[in-house]
């Protein structure tokens, strides 16, 4: 069974591009670790954990924002959205670099290999 059906997915990902973002991406994991440590024949350590949660990242322009959550449903996930979408809207400063001088400059080859 998937963490997030498709109909989730996409509301979730309509509530983060609500404020003008341009991109956004939804990420979710529930995973399971055990981890045993042994030396010389005998348990040193006994380790187990579970990764539970997902982020929503929206990129406008050069800009990102990412919120995340351990609450997977679909309030818990639109929550998440919301937030990340409320951060873009308040972004105003346009960071795009500025490509207008592209001239071409000869490099100066400043540790020359001598080949004898």
């Amino acid at each position: 069974m998937p963490i997030l059906t498709s109909e989730v997915a996409g509301a979730v990902l309509k509530k983060a591009l609500s404020t003008g973002g341009d991109f956004a991406e939804i990420f979710a994991e529930d995973s399971l670790s055990n981890t045993i440590t042994m030396t010389d024949g005998s348990v040193e350590s006994a380790v187990n954990g579970r990764i539970y949660g997902a982020g929503v990242r929206i990129l406008k322009g050069f800009q990102t924002v990412y919120a995340c959550t351990n609450d997977l449903t679909l309030s818990g996930l639109l929550a998440a959205a919301e937030n990340a979408a409320a951060a873009v809207s308040s972004l105003d400063r346009d960071l795009s670099p500025d490509l207008t001088d592209l001239t071409c400059r000869q490099s100066v080859n400043r540790h020359p290999i001598l080949l004898s």
